[in-house]
């Protein structure tokens, strides 16, 4: 942590000792050792906030990337697509049945007013042939 070696301790030393007194070293000793335990505990506990943190953060950094992740993106897109289209297959072959199964039914319904509408003629021609052949056999007689 400080590069103090023993040269710097020793003049430490001595200008505590002449500052407090002999009688007084313990206590200081004591007080600077309480303040040195506390500045660490405090130094530790910041020190795990701060892990914590950049932990955190890298977390949310990885999350964010894959979030943003373009390639995983396209396959995301890429395997709907594919579901989409297995799913809606067999729904899609049923209306184009349906489609033609309407198509079917509308060529009968104009065969059957085309049928109808001949047989309406010649019901007419039959029922005029039949006046005709009426006159003529009342003008016989």
């Amino acid at each position: 942590m400080f590069d103090i070696g023993f040269n710097e301790m020793f003049v430490v030393g001595v200008v505590v000792l002449v500052i407090t007194g002999p009688k007084e070293i313990p206590k200081v000793l004591k007080t600077t050792a309480k303040i040195i335990r506390k500045v660490r505990s405090v130094k530790s506990d910041i020190q795990t906030k701060v892990d914590n943190f950049v932990d955190m953060n890298d977390d949310y950094s990885k999350d964010l990337k894959q979030a943003v992740d373009l390639p995983h993106m396209k396959k995301l897109k890429s395997n709907l697509q594919d579901q989409l289209a297995t799913n809606f297959n067999p729904i899609k072959e049923q209306l184009n049945h349906v489609n033609q199964l309407e198509e079917s039914i509308k060529n009968t319904s104009n065969n059957i007013k085309l049928d109808t509408k001949k047989t309406n003629e010649n019901n007419q021609n039959d029922t005029q042939v039949k006046e005709m052949s009426n006159k003529h056999n009342d003008q016989e007689s």
